[in-house]
């Protein structure tokens, strides 16, 4: 799959349409858990089945978030909106089980 957009844009529209137009849905919820995972996989899982119920354009975003983190960026330092982000950690972080 070649990726039409980048990392660093992947991650703005994924934190914008979580905070928008998806907030609250289940497209937000798995752009989200993409975003965490990316941002600490070690604590927040991802279940990979759950990017095919994206649509093409999120999907494609998904895939791009984790190319990022693949290649040594993590999300939260390239976000132009480090409010937006940190909703999304307040809304969507898992706690560990204990």
């Amino acid at each position: 799959m070649k990726l039409s957009i980048t990392g660093p844009e992947a991650v703005d529209l994924a934190v914008h349409a979580i905070n928008t137009t998806l907030y609250g849905t289940g497209g937000a919820s798995v752009l989200a858990r993409v975003l965490l995972h990316a941002y600490n996989a070690a604590e927040q899982p991802l279940n990979i089945s759950d990017l095919c119920t994206l649509d093409s354009e999120k999907e494609e975003w998904a895939w791009a978030i984790l190319k990022l983190r693949v290649d040594g960026v993590e999300p939260n330092t390239i976000v132009s909106d480090q409010a937006a982000f940190q909703l999304v950690v307040d809304k969507y972080w898992i706690e560990p089980s204990t």
